[in-house]
């Protein structure tokens, strides 16, 4: 307070002040990325497993759903699907514009997901399920403590480059008005004139984040070796 007891105050005069801190929008753009990118990274490596699980099943109308699937998702581009399940499935299912633009990311890169999981499955001897079968370990467990880890560890490297692309391609979702990193250098560019300036920021950060995944990853890379 600037104002003491009995103190005489005229209009105009200022009695206390307050300050306070807090994140701007370049801060709250990078966490809805980051946010959005998390959650639909989940999603893409759950439907990546299930569909390339379901490509490599001996049940023919599995492999039929996971081919029909794929050939939709990976052959219509991102930006559509994006449009598809913010005007249709959110208006239907009444869900928020973040929900949307994590089930299309999460969808358009699990089909990509599945495609580098099941050829790094195929890649490990046949010779290693026959083996644990005769052990007498069932398939679920073969393939979850002998074939999976070996097929997650030789497609980490691809499966670091869609994580990647992944985050890169979440700029897409500020077409529907989610206020990312994207969404956010265009409000500051229309309101400052200053596009140089303000895209350089945003592409630094976006290449911060890119590089930190790409380190990540390396690091996994020589722990598995």
């Amino acid at each position: 307070f600037s104002y003491s007891l009995g103190e005489d105050a005229y209009e105009g005069d200022y009695l206390a002040t307050k300050s306070e801190k807090k994140t701007g929008p370049v801060l709250n753009g990078l966490w809805i990325t980051l946010k959005i990118s998390f959650f639909a990274a989940i999603l893409t490596f759950i439907i990546g497993i299930l569909v390339a699980l379901m490509k490599l099943s001996s049940y023919q109308f599995l492999k039929d759903i996971a081919t029909v699937y794929i050939t939709i998702v990976r052959g219509t581009p991102l930006l559509v699907q994006i449009f598809l399940f913010y005007f249709i499935v959110a208006n239907i299912f009444e869900l928020e514009r973040f929900v949307a633009g994590v089930l299309a990311l999460g969808i358009f890169f699990g089909a990509y997901m599945a495609e580098v999981l099941r050829g790094a499955i195929q890649s490990i001897d046949k010779g290693q399920l026959e083996a644990s079968k005769s052990l007498g370990i069932s398939n679920f467990q073969a393939m979850r403590y002998i074939i999976l880890p070996q097929a997650f560890k030789r497609a980490l490297p691809s499966l670091v480059g869609e994580v990647i692309a992944l985050v890169k391609d979440s700029s897409l979702v500020s077409v529907i008005s989610i206020t990312d990193l994207t969404k956010v250098g265009k409000e500051i560019v229309a309101n400052t004139f200053s596009p140089f300036e303000t895209w350089i920021v945003i592409a630094v950060i976006y290449l911060s984040i890119t590089s930190i995944l790409s380190y990540l990853g390396h690091k996994l890379e020589k722990k598995m070796a």
